[in-house]
């Protein structure tokens, strides 16, 4: 029995620190590439580690664990079931996944919850399948790489978005330019679509 409850504990602390560092430099990587290097690079604008942890703490240890114990029921169903519990759990996953992207824009919590409401289908819907994918055995630990690199890949057609309404809404240049990418007419304006994810 000791035996169990230590491995549980090297994984607990493996999952937490070990991944979650090289989630971070997979999520800053894929920023950069993006072109969004000088939202990375500015280290005056991060959080202190005491306000993420508590962040960390506030969203995923409490609400993820009501949710966990109130969904885990549906489980039981096969296929059905776990579809609807990665839905109902997805939203706080993806939540989980850009807490570095809200610490890059200095949210506070309550800003934080204010952005996921207003893009909560597209949070829910990421967060859904990361989790289906993390969800499925043996190969599922290789999704959580992936699902990083997609979690970049969504906070960066996020910026996307904010930039095309701060043109559309009053003439304000863009906070990119075209030497960002190579391939410029990846920023084309026409191409940003309204609510989903490219």
């Amino acid at each position: 029995m000791l035996v169990l409850v230590e491995i549980l504990i090297v994984t607990f602390v493996y999952k937490l620190i070990v991944m979650g560092h090289y989630q971070d430099k997979i999520f800053e990587q894929v920023m950069v590439a993006r072109g969004y290097k000088d939202l990375v690079e500015n280290t005056s604008q991060h959080a202190g580690w005491a306000w993420s942890c508590r962040s960390c703490c506030r969203v995923s240890v409490w609400r993820r664990l009501t949710l966990l114990v109130a969904t885990l029921p549906l489980n039981v169903l096969p296929i059905v079931g776990s579809v609807i519990y990665a839905w109902k759990n997805g939203t706080i996953l993806a939540w989980e996944y850009h807490l570095l992207y809200f610490e890059f824009k200095h949210l506070s919590y309550e800003e934080q919850r204010a952005f996921i409401e207003k893009h909560k289908i597209q949070y829910s819907s990421f967060g859904m399948q990361a989790l289906l994918l993390e969800m499925m055995p043996v190969i599922g630990s290789v999704f959580v790489f992936t699902n990083a690199v997609g979690a970049a890949l969504f906070a960066a057609h996020l910026e996307d978005e904010e930039d095309y309404e701060r043109v559309q809404g009053g003439g304000v240049q863009p906070s990119w330019n075209k030497s960002k990418c190579a391939d410029s007419s990846a920023y084309n304006y026409s191409n940003v679509p309204s609510g989903g994810m490219v």
